[in-house]
């Protein structure tokens, strides 16, 4: 596994991926500086790394119990124990409605992690590697899955919760 491995690697990959590799980086590096958002902008990210990190799971197992619930307790740890810790501190609300949020390279960190979790999958299905048929694989991608879209999302409640 050299460096040929590598280029013919990323040659295979569709050209979709790497527009959306880009698209999450200018979002991520957007989320790294202070800026005023409403509470539907606050929303809109939340649910989209959401509905990526489900559509991961559901395109990879099936939608079956067992990913399903990996997936969910993953997503509820960080939501159920995490709101105030994934608060960005000093959050200000303005009386119009909106919020000025401190930037952060934490979104960037989750919407990368999502990111490279499903090409990895991708990568070993397209292989088809025997682990991605093994049920502690499969639990612990949909755990990651969940683990780290709630975590986007409990960092959005906590920035709504702080007007």
């Amino acid at each position: 596994m050299g460096r040929s491995f590598l280029l013919q690697t990323l040659s295979h990959t569709p050209p979709w991926v790497y527009a959306m590799f880009i698209l999450l980086v200018f979002f991520g590096h957007r989320q790294s500086r202070g800026r005023t958002i409403g509470r539907g902008g606050l929303i809109v990210l939340p649910l989209a790394m959401l509905c990526f990190s489900l559509y991961g799971v559901v395109s990879s197992f099936g939608l079956v119990p067992p990913p399903l619930l990996a997936w969910g307790l993953g997503f509820l740890l960080p939501v159920a124990l995490g709101v105030r810790m994934l608060t960005p501190k000093g959050v200000i609300y303005a009386s119009s409605g909106s919020f000025l949020v401190p930037g952060s390279w934490l979104p960037l960190v989750l919407m990368m992690a999502i990111f490279c979790v499903k090409y990895l999958v991708g990568f070993a299905t397209a292989r088809d590697l025997p682990v991605i048929h093994l049920p502690w694989f499969i639990a612990s991608v949909s755990f990651a899955f969940g683990l780290f879209s709630g975590a986007l999302c409990a960092r959005g409640i906590g920035i709504l919760r702080s007007a």
